[in-house]
């Protein structure tokens, strides 16, 4: 990578921008193209590279857009500096030795991945090094993250950042975030927080069982006070309820019992419950064709 002074020259890449310059690695040829970023930044490739790794060209860019000089083959790319080294070190299965890229650079390379043509299952798969920085800053900006993967099909991605979303909800999704989303994705994160609300109802709806030799008011006084704790908790559902609220609710039940076997019963039943409450988040896109919107 260089600063665009003087025309570029297809020269061997210095040390110094061998950081930043993808073309360094041990190819048996030399560069024979020159990148040109939005902000006057060289960067030095193998025409041959991108056309194997790209099923479009390069976005058409490498049938169309060069220009030949003395120098060498120049094409000008719309990516600034730190978005083209993103996408190019992606291309040559590189990682990246300078500062730490932005979320925003990163997202932005996908986007440029996408467009020319590089598939993304190999440069930005669960493995990779590019895949691994997005999903370290996702837990901060985890609606950036899925709306970008939405943008464009990345499941994976998706999921990842879905599990950060259990606080928002339906009714705070801005026309603007519905539109970004695109249909297929907004359907799906829809019809999850439905399906999280359906599951609370499916776990509460079957009460700790009673003790046997317990009199009936006991028993009785469990059933009612069960029901209505798990209709409140239903009523004000939220798809972020936390763990311990869950627990308090289900707990609060305790202090109108006197039998310590109903008891028992009430505390493995809020265990059981518990459990497959926190353990939700563990289903995948691609086992249900939809998106896990949760949080642990």
């Amino acid at each position: 990578m260089h600063h665009q002074d003087e025309p570029p020259t297809l020269e061997t890449p210095t040390d110094e921008g061998v950081d930043s310059l993808p073309a360094s690695v041990t190819l048996d040829k030399l560069p024979d193209l020159v990148l040109v970023s939005s902000d006057r930044v060289i960067f030095y490739a193998h025409t041959s590279r991108l056309i194997e790794e790209s099923d479009n060209a390069f976005n058409g860019t490498l049938r169309y857009n060069q220009t030949t000089t003395t120098n060498g083959t120049s094409l000008p790319v719309p990516e600034n500096a730190d978005v083209l080294s993103v996408v190019l070190h992606a291309i040559y299965s590189k990682s990246y030795y300078q500062d730490k890229p932005s979320l925003e650079t990163l997202l932005s390379a996908v986007r440029s991945l996408k467009s020319y043509g590089v598939p993304l299952a190999r440069v930005v798969g669960p493995s990779t090094y590019l895949y691994g920085q997005i999903l370290a800053q996702t837990p901060e900006n985890a609606l950036e993250v899925f709306i970008v993967a939405a943008q464009i099909d990345h499941r994976e991605l998706a999921s990842a950042s879905s599990a950060y979303l259990h606080s928002l909800q339906i009714t705070t999704i801005s026309d603007e975030t519905a539109i970004q989303m695109g249909g297929v994705y907004l359907k799906r994160f829809i019809l999850l927080q439905m399906d999280r609300e359906r599951s609370l109802e499916r776990l509460l709806s079957k009460p700790p069982p009673p003790h046997d030799e317990c009199q009936e008011l006991q028993k009785d006084v469990l059933s009612e006070e069960w029901t209505l704790m798990a209709s409140k908790l239903t009523a004000g559902f939220c798809a972020d309820l936390p763990e311990g609220k869950l627990r308090s609710a289900m707990g609060s039940i305790e202090k109108v019992l006197w039998c310590d076997f109903c008891k028992e019963a009430l505390h493995a039943r809020i265990e059981e419950i518990t459990v497959h409450w926190t353990t939700m988040t563990k289903v995948s896109v691609q086992e249900r064709l939809k998106l896990k919107i949760c949080r642990d």
